[in-house]
C-alpha cells in the first residue's frame, strides 16, 4: 500500500470562521460552511482534490456552546452532525482513509470513581459512525489514552486494522 502524498491542507484562514482547501502551493480552493468557528486539527477530507470543493465532505471536531464535542460533516453549504460526544468525554483523535469516508476516533473519559482514564476507538463510515461500536477499549490508570493514527486497508482497500499510540 502506498503512501498518499497531500495534494492540499486545510486551514483556518484569518479572515474566516470556516476552514479553508489550499493547495499544496498556497492556491486557496473554496471553504466549507462549519456550525462554530473552526478551531482545529482534527479533520478528514472524503472525496478526490480534483473535485469542486461543493463535492467533497469534510469531516471534523467541533464544540458547542457548553464546550460538548461533536463530529461534524460539511459538504456543499449542508452541515450533518454524525457523532455525539458524551459530556464527560473528549475526542482524542480523528482520522480517515485518504479521500474515503472511512473514518476512526477516539474517546477518552474519566472513570465513574476518577481514578482511571477509559479510551474507546470505533472505526466505521461516516454515514454509520454514530451507530459503530467500540474496536478497542482500554483502561488507563497512568492518564494514558489512545489516538488513532491511520486505518490499514486489505488489498482490495476494505480497512482490515487500525494503526494507534498509546
Amino acid at each position: 500500500q502506498g503512501i498518499p502524498i497531500p495534494h492540499g491542507m486545510v486551514v483556518r484562514q484569518p479572515d474566516s470562521p470556516d476552514p479553508a482547501l489550499l493547495w499544496r502551493d498556497g492556491t486557496p480552493l473554496g471553504a466549507w460552511a462549519t456550525s462554530a468557528p473552526f478551531q482545529g486539527s482534527l479533520v478528514h477530507v472524503v472525496g478526490s482534490t480534483g473535485d469542486p470543493i461543493e463535492q467533497l465532505s469534510l469531516v471534523y471536531v467541533v464544540a458547542d456552546e457548553a464546550n460538548i464535542q461533536h463530529i461534524e460533516s460539511s459538504q456543499g453549504g449542508q452541515i450533518t452532525r454524525l457523532v455525539d460526544i458524551p459530556a464527560r468525554a473528549m475526542i482524542g483523535g480523528l482520522t480517515g482513509i485518504p479521500g474515503r469516508a472511512t473514518i476512526a476516533y477516539a474517546t477518552f473519559e474519566p472513570s465513574t470513581d476518577g481514578s482511571r482514564l477509559l479510551s474507546r476507538v470505533y472505526l466505521g463510515e461516516m454515514a454509520d459512525i454514530a451507530a459503530a461500536a467500540p474496536v478497542l477499549t482500554v483502561e488507563s490508570g497512568e492518564s494514558r489514552y489512545v489516538v488513532p493514527l491511520a486505518i490499514h486497508r486489505a488489498v482490495d482497500e476494505s480497512p482490515d486494522g487500525l494503526w494507534y499510540a498509546y
